[in-house]
């Protein structure tokens, strides 16, 4: 909302409004595929974890630790989104 606040008028806030529903539409997408895709990895097997909200990182450590740094990107995002 303050995005749209910020604008000078409201032919720019609208504007901003439209470019805006694409990228909120891609990233619903995203995270939608991803939940799948977890799920298919997980749904033959239950992974014990201390908290619920650490079954991506879970998931990241164990489908794609081959992948070098892998975890650095992955926390250097997180990071960054929490800024």
């Amino acid at each position: 909302m303050q995005r749209y606040l910020a604008m000078p008028n409201l032919k720019q806030a609208q504007k901003v409004l439209l470019v805006n529903i694409p990228m909120n539409i891609f990233m619903i997408t995203m995270y939608v595929i991803i939940g799948t895709v977890m799920y298919d990895a997980f749904i033959g097997c239950h992974p014990s974890l201390p908290a619920k909200d650490q079954l991506l990182p879970h998931f990241l450590e164990t489908k794609f630790g081959w992948v070098a740094s892998l975890e650095g990107i992955f926390l250097a995002a997180v990071y960054s989104a929490g800024l």
